[in-house]
């Protein structure tokens, strides 16, 4: 794939023209490309269209699962799309992985306290959480359910195609 900044002004008409395997990680490019202040990224974000702030949030959600699991994904400020990322999921007809993000939520709120003894601020101390195994189950979920995802993705992109592009 080439560069992100190839897609960063990408038109209406180039969506509706891009290969279908390109098209998830275009649009990605492309709505990062909106955030022109990563302090306010919530904010941006909160200000797409419907469809532009569902695909933000699932895929930051879903990359940040398969980057690091969930326990990263509580540990980074990507948590701040949980929420719309559950829902999205239901949208999608993917409930295997709203089913798993529910039930990592449940597990974080009851552990909260022992999973706040950690340092957040560092690598080592994130890395000691890990032994905990809190979300292992989750976690072999998102990744047996990484071709349903993009699938399912692809499909509503090309169904609101008309929300994304300059």
């Amino acid at each position: 794939m080439k560069n992100m900044k190839n897609f960063e002004n990408f038109t209406k008409e180039d969506f509706k023209n891009i290969e279908e395997t390109y098209l998830v990680e275009a649009v990605s490019f492309w709505l990062i490309g909106k955030i022109t202040d990563w302090e306010k990224e919530f904010e941006i974000v909160s200000k797409f269209s419907e469809p532009c702030k569902n695909v933000y949030a699932c895929t930051t959600v879903f990359n940040e699962v398969m980057n690091g699991g969930i326990n990263q994904l509580f540990f980074n400020f990507s948590a701040v799309y949980i929420n719309l990322a559950y829902q999205v999921f239901k949208l999608l007809g993917l409930s295997r992985l709203s089913d798993a993000l529910k039930g990592a939520i449940e597990i974080y709120n009851g552990n909260v306290e022992k999973l706040n003894t950690y340092d957040k601020n560092s690598a080592e101390s994130f890395s000691e959480s890990y032994e905990l195994n809190l979300f292992e189950s989750q976690d072999d979920i998102f990744g047996e359910e990484e071709n349903h995802f993009y699938q399912a993705l692809i499909k509503y992109i090309k169904e609101n195609i008309n929300s994304f592009g300059d």
